[in-house]
């Protein structure tokens, strides 16, 4: 009787044991994702895009507030692609931060802009849209 008292206890202790290790590295991951998440987007006032006068080519205007002088990336992904590649680079004005980039693009592609992470603002993603033919 003493010695089944001793094997469950034995394994009372190691599961209890076992389950906190799990759960710490789950805790500490999400500590880290909290301090990402934590920082604001870039601003993008007066953002605009569409086509330049139905001739197929294609714009996205804006004024990069909080992203003055660094270079915005605009990327495409084409129909039945996975991955997004980049297309251009275009660096905003030093002072105001406006931007303008012009682009080309096929039946059914997807763009969007980048800014990375920088002056404790977090990463930014802005879809622009897909291009749609009729």
């Amino acid at each position: 009787m003493r010695i089944t008292r001793i094997i469950t206890a034995f394994v009372a202790a190691f599961t209890a044991a076992m389950l906190g290790l799990t759960m710490a590295p789950s805790q500490a991951a999400t500590g880290v994702s909290d301090r990402a998440a934590a920082a604001p987007q870039h601003q993008i006032p007066n953002l605009q895009a569409g086509e330049i006068r139905n001739t197929g080519r294609f714009y996205a205007k804006g004024n990069a507030v909080t992203y003055k002088g660094k270079k915005i990336i605009l990327q495409r992904k084409n129909k039945g692609a996975r991955n997004w590649s980049t297309a251009q680079k275009q660096r905003t004005d030093a002072s105001t931060g406006r931007f303008k980039v012009k682009f080309r693009g096929k039946c059914g592609s997807k763009w969007r802009l980048v800014l990375k992470a920088s002056g404790g603002y977090a990463k930014t993603t802005i879809k622009l849209g897909k291009i749609i033919c009729y």
